[in-house]
C-alpha cells in the first residue's frame, strides 16, 4: 500500500480541511482508522493526529464544557441531521416518470411509439422530519436544554404516630420492662 506521507506540508489550506472534513466524515461514520488511511492514501498515523485536530475542534465547538466523547457524539447527531435535511428537500423535488408504449400492427412491427411523461410534485416524507425532530431532542439532551422535571413530594407529618407509640407504650409498661430487664442484665454482670 503507498501512502503519501509529505502531502500534509504541501497540500493548501483548503485541501488540508478537505482532508480533515473527510477523516471525520468517515470516522463519524464508524470507520477504523486504517480504513480511512487506505481510503485516503494516508497513514495511519496521519489519520490519529488529524483525529486529535478534530477533537479538540469538536472540544472548542462545544465551548470546552463536555468531554471529548459529548463532542464526538454531537458532531455525529449534526451530521446525522444534515443527512435527514438532504433527503427531506430530494423527497421534496418534484418526481419525473416516463413510460413507453409502443403500438403494433397487425404484422406485429412497430407502428407508433408513444411516451407518456407524468410529473408529481411531492410533499416530502415526513419521516425524514422526524429524524430531524430526534436529532434536536437529543442534541437537548445532551446539552441539558429541556427544563428539569419537576417532582411533587409528599411529606408526612409523623408526630402523630410519634405521640401514638409513646400513648401505647405508657400504657402497656413496656417502657418499665424494659428498664427492669436492663437493670437486672447489668446486675448480673456486676454480680459475676
Amino acid at each position: 500500500m503507498w501512502f503519501n506521507m509529505a502531502t500534509n506540508k504541501n497540500k493548501t489550506k483548503l485541501e488540508r480541511e478537505n482532508q480533515l472534513g473527510e477523516v471525520a466524515r468517515r470516522y463519524l461514520a464508524r470507520d477504523t482508522q486504517y480504513a480511512i488511511a487506505e481510503a485516503l492514501g494516508i497513514s495511519a498515523p496521519q489519520v490519529n493526529y488529524d483525529l486529535r485536530v478534530l477533537r479538540n475542534r469538536w472540544a472548542a465547538d462545544a465551548n470546552g464544557c463536555f468531554n471529548e466523547r459529548k463532542s464526538e457524539e454531537l458532531a455525529r447527531i449534526d451530521r446525522l441531521e444534515s443527512e435527514y435535511w438532504d433527503a427531506w428537500f430530494k423527497s421534496l423535488a418534484e418526481f419525473t416518470s416516463t413510460t413507453k408504449h409502443a403500438e403494433t400492427d397487425v404484422s406485429g412491427l412497430a407502428k407508433k411509439q408513444k411516451a407518456t411523461v407524468k410529473t408529481e410534485k411531492r410533499g416530502g416524507d415526513p419521516r425524514y422530519l422526524v429524524g430531524v425532530q430526534w436529532c434536536i431532542q437529543k442534541r437537548a439532551d445532551i446539552l441539558g436544554l429541556d427544563a428539569p422535571q419537576q417532582s411533587e413530594v409528599n411529606i408526612v407529618d409523623t408526630t402523630d404516630a410519634r405521640d401514638r407509640l409513646r400513648e401505647l407504650v405508657e400504657r402497656t409498661n413496656i417502657g418499665s420492662v424494659a428498664n427492669s430487664a436492663t437493670n437486672g442484665v447489668l446486675q448480673q454482670s456486676v454480680n459475676r
